[in-house]
């Protein structure tokens, strides 16, 4: 293995360069881990989250890889679909393979799971895929075109080689422009213009507790920004420790960090019966977030661990929120809007509405 210049690592060989010895950005945010991680156990996710700019439709595309610490590897395709607009609860298919069964290259990236692709071509990244169920077959040809280069809520990089924390997350698409189409039977989504965001993450479990929250638009002044922020509960010879994240907003393409490692103030995390709020600190400067859980339109899906068990992620795609950045008691900036992608990772299975998740 050999660091790059943005301390993210990639196999070394010829398979994994591009002329001249560059390896493209998107290669190198998306590049599978599990094939190091064989012998022990370890989980690993790649989405494309792309949604509506009414705010009223998302598509969240996922491909999976469950490694187990006893036990037969494998991978799965997923597809997700919110429907506000028709007042739908969420629906979800899967479809489970053999690790063996899935196809992955380095550079230029692929992933290609039964039902499913992900692959690089040139500076965008192509979804494709198709899977059968209840009714009609889905089926989806979607390309995302980056609007912002990859980026990372741990904005140290040799965090992301590090120990801890355990778990990472890259942003191969912070912010992109989708284009094509998602099929069900006859009824035919045009994503041209949806906002689009790409995300890979992996670790040897799912986190005990998490938050993550995504979103993009303009602030009460006007200016663009896009946000991304994520907290763990972990656990640690039994015992959780405080809640540690990290996480940005990026204003006209000037970024600010809160959190790890810019901070070790642990963050504020509180859960009412609706909402779900999230506080990061660095310095003078502190982020506030807070997210409206509808929870008749989230849609909650198990994820199994290496060692068996199962944590819940109860997730929306089209949730309203507000963010708040202040840097002392001056308010630096305001916004407001939807839609928002918030996740909530859980070891128990909550009190709430379930898609039906056809396997």
């Amino acid at each position: 293995m050999e660091p790059l210049d943005d301390g993210v690592m990639i196999p070394d060989g010829p398979s994994s360069r591009l002329p001249g010895g560059r390896v493209h950005l998107l290669d190198r945010t998306l590049f599978p881990r599990f094939e190091t991680a064989r012998g022990a156990g370890h989980v690993e996710s790649w989405f494309a989250m792309l949604q509506a700019p009414d705010g009223q439709r998302a598509v969240w595309l996922k491909q999976t890889v469950l490694v187990r610490a006893q036990g037969p590897a494998e991978a799965a395709s997923w597809a997700i679909l919110f429907d506000e607009g028709r007042g739908e609860r969420p629906r979800a298919r899967r479809l489970r393979c053999r690790l063996g069964e899935i196809e992955s290259r380095y550079s230029p990236f692929r992933l290609a799971t039964p039902g499913a692709t992900m692959q690089r071509r040139d500076d965008a990244l192509t979804c494709s895929g198709r899977l059968e169920g209840h009714g009609a077959p889905w089926s989806w040809d979607v390309t995302v075109h980056p609007l912002a280069p990859p980026t990372r809520p741990l904005a140290a990089r040799w965090l992301h080689e590090a120990p801890f924390p355990r778990n990472k997350t890259l942003a191969p698409v912070p912010i992109g422009r989708g284009e094509g189409h998602f099929d069900l039977g006859g009824d035919r989504w045009r994503l041209d213009g949806w906002r689009a965001h790409v995300g890979h993450n992996w670790g040897p479990s799912h986190p005990h507790r998490y938050v993550w929250i995504t979103g993009a638009g303009e602030a009460e002044d006007g200016r663009p920004l896009h946000f991304e922020f994520v907290a763990a509960r972990l656990r640690l010879g039994g015992r959780s420790l405080p809640w540690l994240g990290a996480g940005y907003v990026s204003v006209e393409g000037r970024r600010v960090d809160v959190g790890l490692p810019r901070s070790l103030r642990p963050a504020r995390v509180t859960f009412e019966a609706r909402t779900v709020g999230l506080t990061l600190y660095a310095g003078r400067d502190r982020i506030e977030t807070c997210v409206r859980l509808d929870r008749d339109r989230m849609a909650l899906l198990p994820y199994e661990n290496p060692d068996g068990s199962t944590s819940w992620c109860l997730n929306s795609k089209l949730a309203w929120g507000h963010l708040t950045w202040r840097h002392g008691r001056r308010t630096r900036l305001r916004f407001a809007g939807h839609p928002i992608a918030v996740e909530i990772g859980l070891p128990e299975r909550p009190e709430a509405p379930v898609p039906s998740l056809e396997s």
